[in-house]
């Protein structure tokens, strides 16, 4: 997986690394400790969300660069990114379910930007 040049023209993300890793049972391992257990459900559709995110966005908390990508299915999940800059990836971070007012309040914050306009 990718991090598209549109995304990180949205997000104002100016570095030439693109690629996104993650290790499936490290990432299942942070889910289950962070009891985040309903995002499960969606951990196979990883691929989709950061491919077709209905909304990007950043973490202000991060020290580095983040990428939060956001899918609307019955569920609102996020995926949170962050870069390794030493191995000079994206890696996948978290996964967890987020509710429709955090959405609208992110997006009106400023912090997520709406790509798909079909989304709820």
């Amino acid at each position: 997986m990718k991090v598209k040049e549109e995304i990180k023209k949205a997000l104002n993300i100016d570095i030439d690394i693109d690629e996104i890793i993650f290790s499936k049972n490290g990432l299942r391992k942070h889910i289950l400790k962070r009891k985040h257990y309903d995002s499960l459900k969606y951990f196979e559709e990883i691929e989709d969300i950061i491919n077709k995110p209905d909304y990007i966005g950043s973490s202000p908390k991060e020290k580095d660069i983040s990428i939060e990508y956001v899918k609307c299915y019955e569920d609102n999940v996020l995926v949170a990114v962050k870069l390794n800059r030493k191995k000079s990836v994206f890696y996948i971070a978290s996964m967890y379910i987020i509710s429709e007012y955090k959405i609208e309040s992110r997006v009106k914050s400023g912090r997520l930007i709406r790509i798909d306009e079909t989304c709820k």
